[in-house]
């Protein structure tokens, strides 16, 4: 697109959303997430983490789908890095949503606490 350009100083979006359920495999864990993400209304957010053999980062990719208006749902697919530091997990995600919208979003998870932060940035 011409014309614009990325602006990766200033987030699209900040917002905390809550741990659902952790579902954990032997190589892989499954996290969800749910809340309100400001543009996108209500989320619901699946993280799927492949661990790179220590079990302190790897790849992933999740899906997610928003209710921006109550009514008409959003959807994205993510991919992305992760890594862990105690119960702490940090997810580096690129995210390609279906209304067009292109971002990269850090992900920093409290899995003790249930909480996570999520900060985007507009890629369009």
């Amino acid at each position: 697109r011409k014309g614009r350009n990325m602006n990766l100083s200033e987030p699209i979006l900040v917002t905390e959303l809550g741990v659902t359920s952790v579902v954990v495999g032997e190589t892989q864990s499954t996290i969800c997430l749910e809340g309100t993400a400001d543009k996108y209304g209500q989320v619901f957010v699946t993280y799927v983490l492949d661990s790179a053999g220590d079990r302190t980062g790897g790849t992933y990719s999740g899906s997610a789908r928003a209710f921006p208006n109550g009514e008409d749902m959003v959807a994205a697919v993510f991919r992305g890095i992760w890594r862990r530091e105690g119960a702490k997990v940090k997810i580096f995600s690129l995210d390609n949503v279906n209304n067009g919208d292109q971002n990269l979003a850090v992900i920093e998870l409290d899995v003790l606490g249930k909480q996570a932060l999520v900060t985007a940035y507009s890629l369009n």
